[in-house]
């Protein structure tokens, strides 16, 4: 949401299908962004609905889902959707879709739709030493914006910060489905602000959840927990030598930035 508001566009979220189908039966969009996997509803049965029951056949929907593969780009497309991007998301991309799908559907009807704004790269000195994240790519996601950056990396911070105990707790109910949703979420996040180890380590967490192997879980848990408690202490070194401003801790070269 962040980086499409960036470009200037207005954005609404749904928690699952259910609510995405009834946004898109009581309001006019430009576009869907449709998420894979979802509670209640997934993304195709949601995708299904849009073309059947609302009959808005000209409405771009976009799938983002984890899932590379071309059985999956396939069964996307036969649900309906108009195009197939993989997380973690690439800007470039995922704006390239959006202005050809919006502009083509402009093109036999009005549509309110403005053409994304590419922000310049980053112009600021970066963090030398932040195990766990590559910063570069994960500025170059969000246009370069810095203080974004650091924003959403402190709420992924808090929000998952507990993540191994809230994933053993799930396990104790003996929920496969919800664990493997859990791992997902961690995952799909991390993707995004390129915490490379995280991700990979949350992608064979979600894996084995998938395939119902306990002995995997139990072995790729450990790996999750280290990886984010490394991200946990990277963003917390960074937002403490930003909020010291002295220019004199080696990981800040620039004592201007902001904390997130």
């Amino acid at each position: 949401m962040e980086m499409l508001n960036a470009a200037g566009m207005a954005v609404d979220c749904a928690e699952n299908g259910l609510e995405a189908l009834a946004a898109v039966r009581n309001r006019t969009f430009d576009a869907v962004l449709m998420d894979v996997q979802m509670p209640k509803m997934d993304g195709l049965e949601a995708t299904r609905r849009i073309r059947r029951d609302l009959h808005l056949t000209d409405l771009p929907v976009i799938a983002l889902t984890a899932h590379a593969m071309a059985e999956d780009k396939k069964e996307c497309m036969a649900a309906g959707m108009n195009d197939h991007i993989t997380k973690p998301i690439d800007r470039a991309t995922l704006f390239a879709v959006l202005d050809r799908l919006i502009s083509a559907r402009a093109q036999g009807a009005a549509s309110s739709a403005a053409r994304p704004v590419f922000p310049g790269p980053p112009t600021q000195d970066l963090p030398v030493d932040a195990p766990g994240l590559n910063l570069a790519e994960g500025l170059e996601r969000l246009g370069g914006d810095w203080d974004l950056y650091l924003e959403l990396l402190g709420e992924y911070c808090h929000a998952y910060g507990d993540f191994g105990s809230q994933f053993k707790r799930i396990m104790l109910q003996e929920d496969m489905a919800a664990a493997r949703r859990h791992a997902h979420s961690l995952k799909g996040a991390a993707g995004n602000l390129a915490a490379t180890d995280l991700f990979l380590a949350a992608q064979s967490l979600e894996q084995a959840c998938r395939n119902a192997d306990m002995e995997a879980v139990e072995r790729h848990l450990p790996d999750v927990e280290s990886a984010l408690a490394q991200v946990i202490r990277s963003r917390d070194r960074i937002a403490a030598a930003a909020l010291s401003g002295c220019g004199c801790d080696p990981i800040l070269q620039n004592p201007s930035h902001r904390p997130g």
